[in-house]
């Protein structure tokens, strides 16, 4: 059977476990054996419906079926997840409805069941945010973003956050990185209560424009660029000058963007997400 599951959250799993039964213990955790362990566990293969939930259920039955989840980090979890929509993700992919129906009592899911579920929860989401997935491309289809994988050490960060009931902490450490994303969760919270006038995005017959072209919406670019402190003038044109090509390479050095100085499909939709 193919390994759908990236190869890093697998690593990632078994380390988070295997750091959590090392809680009390001094012993580092022995990389080779949980390289083992993940060789073994690519080598079986599985009919469950959902071969991502079915391998972390391998894991935890590779480190010994062991409990890490209390009630205080389980209703963090619930929260980020339940609120995974700000993200542009579906708290459906991460098994909310059925986590929060467990809490609340009106499932009999067992302990063994319910911990799985947060883990497979939590690593799945992290797993989405540090890809990008969190692009909503049916609006954005240029977001320049360079996706990462979920590393060891953001493993050892979600033990370390389960511990201290900072699940937010882990959130932080996941997100995409840079302003860009930043004006993206600004433009989906006015997107999701309806405060977006699609009207008011600004748009170019053609892409790329460059220095020297000169445009009416040029003067809306300058504007926008006004509130992220990267261009100043009381009298803008729709000419496109070096100042504004100055004022183009700070908003995408700020955004994450590459510094080119033009405006392209990237540059334009992150400015369309400006206040």
């Amino acid at each position: 059977m193919k390994n759908i599951f990236p190869l890093p959250l697998l690593f990632a799993a078994l380390l988070l476990l295997n750091l959590s039964s090392c809680s009390t213990s001094s012993e580092p955790v022995d990389g080779e054996i949980i390289r083992q362990k993940l060789t073994e566990l690519k080598s079986s293969d599985s009919s469950e419906n959902d071969p991502i939930y079915a391998y972390i259920e391998k894991i935890y039955s590779l480190t010994g079926n062991q409990l890490i989840w209390d009630e205080e980090s389980k209703a963090e979890a619930l929260n980020i997840l339940g609120n995974a929509e700000i993200h542009g993700l579906n708290s459906d992919d991460y098994r909310y409805e059925e986590l929060l129906t467990n809490e609340e009592g009106e499932s009999s899911l067992s302990e063994l069941e319910t911990d799985i579920g947060f883990t497979y929860g939590m690593l799945l989401f992290g797993h989405h945010m540090l890809e990008g997935r969190t692009r909503p491309e049916q609006f954005f289809k240029d977001w320049a973003y360079k996706r990462r994988d979920f590393s060891e050490t953001t493993a050892e960060l979600l033990v370390d956050c389960i511990r201290e009931h900072d699940l937010n902490r882990y959130v932080q450490s996941v997100m995409p990185e840079g302003g860009f994303y930043e004006g993206l969760m600004l433009w989906m919270e006015k997107y999701y209560n309806g405060d977006y006038d699609l009207d008011s995005k600004i748009s170019f017959d053609k892409l790329p424009v460059n220095q020297g072209e000169s445009h009416p919406g040029i003067i809306e670019i300058k504007y926008r660029l006004s509130q992220y402190d990267s261009y100043s003038s009381d009298q803008p044109s729709e000419l496109f000058d070096e100042e504004l090509e100055t004022a183009l390479i700070d908003f995408q050095t700020k955004m994450g963007l590459p510094a080119d100085g033009i405006i392209d499909q990237g540059t334009l939709d992150a400015l369309n997400m400006s206040p």
